[in-house]
């Protein structure tokens, strides 16, 4: 069993400040992508909106993702743990050692996920709606595909591996750390509901990328990662997963390029619906085997002083 140091900051007190160095990480991501913006393209801030979505600024748009990555997820993450926790990367999930075994069914979720995911987008995209939000949608998904085409580089293989960073690796670590290692590990202890902070989580998890027609895939795909983080208390096995997941769309666009075809990322609709049916039940079938060959998932939770100097890894001041 792990033992987690917390300095004694109640639910609401963590609450407080994860928010809020999150709340300032997106005021200084703001700023930071003026100077950005300015620096890299000559252009006015008045005008960024509608020139992010020109191709010669991919450049910009590429910095911008990763700094975006940096001050508003990482940072604010790390400092959080840091205040609340004597062993912020025990508390966050990076445990030293992958389980051979849930590694392997991490990895069988992640072949399965793709037809599950196939039939709950077309689940999302049947869902009736008004007129005018449908339209509304459309214009978000629109804009949303052409600033990720845009940002996705793929006319040579170092293009390929910069899109992967950019588009997989960052969001693969940041968001998890933020969300999962965060959040949801948060939200656990102080609610003492695992369901509730998954569910939680899953939701702002989903929300935050603004796409109505990927919202219940995104939503399902955090409760999938939700779980894994609360079984296996291990952030890189949800790294690899939400890497390999963002990983197979870069790639996916990159085939498709190196062929000569333009790049679409509109789903197509004649998805078999038995193959995701199926799809969904595997992965029922790998999170319950997944959930019984992993340990108890409780971490002990020690409250120190907050100006004791022990080192907190050393098995004698335990």
């Amino acid at each position: 069993m792990q033992k987690v140091y917390s300095k004694g900051f109640n639910g609401w007190s963590q609450l407080a400040i994860l928010l809020g160095l999150v709340g300032g990480g997106i005021l200084a991501t703001v700023l930071i992508s003026f100077l950005i913006w300015i620096s890299m393209t000559d252009g006015s801030i008045l005008n960024m909106e509608k020139d992010m979505l020109k191709p010669e600024n991919a450049n910009a748009i590429q910095v911008l993702q990763a700094a975006s990555a940096l001050f508003m997820f990482f940072i604010p993450t790390v400092a959080f743990a840091s205040i609340c926790y004597r062993n912020k990367w025990t508390f966050l999930g990076f445990k030293e050692k992958l389980n051979p075994k849930a590694l392997l069914i991490v990895l069988l979720i992640v072949a399965v996920s793709i037809p599950m995911m196939g039939l709950l987008e077309q689940i999302n995209r049947a869902i009736p709606l008004p007129a005018t939000t449908r339209v509304r949608f459309d214009d978000m998904e629109e804009r949303y595909n052409e600033q990720v085409l845009l940002m996705v580089q793929l006319k040579t293989w170092g293009q390929y591996f910069i899109s992967l960073f950019i588009i997989a690796v960052l969001p693969a670590i940041t968001e998890e750390m933020v969300f999962r290692g965060g959040l949801q590990n948060l939200l656990t202890r102080w609610m003492k509901s695992p369901w509730a902070a998954i569910l939680i989580t899953s939701f702002l998890f989903s929300a935050i990328h603004w796409s109505w027609y990927g919202f219940i895939v995104r939503f399902a795909l955090g409760v999938v990662l939700g779980l894994i983080f609360y079984y296996t208390k291990n952030i890189w096995l949800n790294i690899l997963l939400h890497f390999l997941n963002n990983a197979l769309v870069v790639t996916s666009l990159f085939i498709t390029a190196r062929q000569g075809k333009p790049l679409d990322m509109t789903p197509t609709d004649s998805f078999p619906l038995i193959v995701g049916v199926a799809g969904l039940i595997l992965m029922v079938v790998l999170m319950r085997w997944l959930i019984n060959s992993s340990p108890n998932p409780v971490l002990e939770e020690n409250r120190i002083d907050v100006f004791d100097r022990r080192n907190p890894f050393d098995e004698r001041n335990v």
